[in-house]
């Protein structure tokens, strides 16, 4: 691989390496939009955490939002990520 590929896989790799963001991750997996306070309340994470998270997760092109009225509602948006996160769980559960 290029250098500049390594890079970013690195990147990647560190991005997904935080429970926290893989736990965000896998709240927005359920299938539906949701907004900051959801994901606070369902992760048992402040917002300003999940908000945080979020926000690296999108730069990353991870994750979306989209607003309706006065609430922004963030989904996944990479169907590669989903792949990647399931491989893993595959690799560590041994199947």
């Amino acid at each position: 691989m290029e250098a500049p590929v390594l890079t970013a896989v690195a990147r990647l790799f560190k991005v997904l390496s935080d429970e926290s963001r893989l736990r965000v991750i896998e709240a927005l997996a359920l299938g539906k939009e949701m907004c900051v306070s959801e994901i606070s309340e369902h992760l048992g994470l402040s917002m300003t955490s999940v908000s945080h998270h979020l926000g690296i997760l999108e730069s990353m092109g991870f994750v979306a939002h989209q607003q309706k009225g006065q609430h922004v509602y963030h989904m996944i948006s990479d169907d590669c990520l989903m792949d990647v996160l399931m491989r893993a769980r595959n690799h560590v559960s041994g199947v």
